[in-house]
């Protein structure tokens, strides 16, 4: 799930003059409104996303007066983007013990080419990295040669 949440800080002087509303807009004519409460924190929970999830979402606050205050009515907008990421594994063939053994991960993200996603590979050790006949680099995860105590499941 990704949460995302927008935070509205008033003065202490206009705290109990004003009602503040906030309004969730994103893709695929999401629109999520509520009156917020002080803290006046909005927050929109999204469950796992699609690629049609990637986008943009505005959280917009209006801050009105309310018995005639003296305070004029804003609205404040923030926008978030949030990207989706598509993944594909690859390997170079079978494995086979004493030789050289690739997987390759290459990964984009949705809704914002401009973005280049970080690899990270991982095993139940932990985070995989350069050392004992093993080479990561660039997405692309090399044993040479191949050991048997390299076995085991790679994220």
């Amino acid at each position: 799930n990704i949460i995302l949440t927008c935070n509205t800080q008033l003065g202490q002087s206009v705290d109990s003059n004003v009602t503040v509303n906030s309004t969730w807009i994103g893709p695929n004519s999401l629109t999520s409104s509520s009156i917020l409460a002080s803290p006046y924190q909005s927050t929109l929970m999204l469950g796992s996303l699609v690629t049609t999830g990637a986008g943009n979402y505005t959280c917009s606050v209006l801050v009105s007066p309310v018995n005639n205050a003296f305070i004029s009515q804003t609205t404040q907008r923030t926008t978030i983007l949030v990207s989706v990421h598509t993944i594909n594994i690859t390997a170079s063939g079978s494995p086979v013990a004493g030789q050289m053994y690739t997987l390759i991960c290459n990964g984009t993200l949705v809704g914002n080419s401009s973005l280049i996603p970080v690899i990270t590979w991982s095993n139940a050790t932990g985070v995989v990295t350069n050392g004992n006949g093993i080479t990561v680099s660039n997405g692309v995860l090399t044993f040479n040669p191949l050991r048997t105590s390299h076995g085991g499941q790679y994220t």
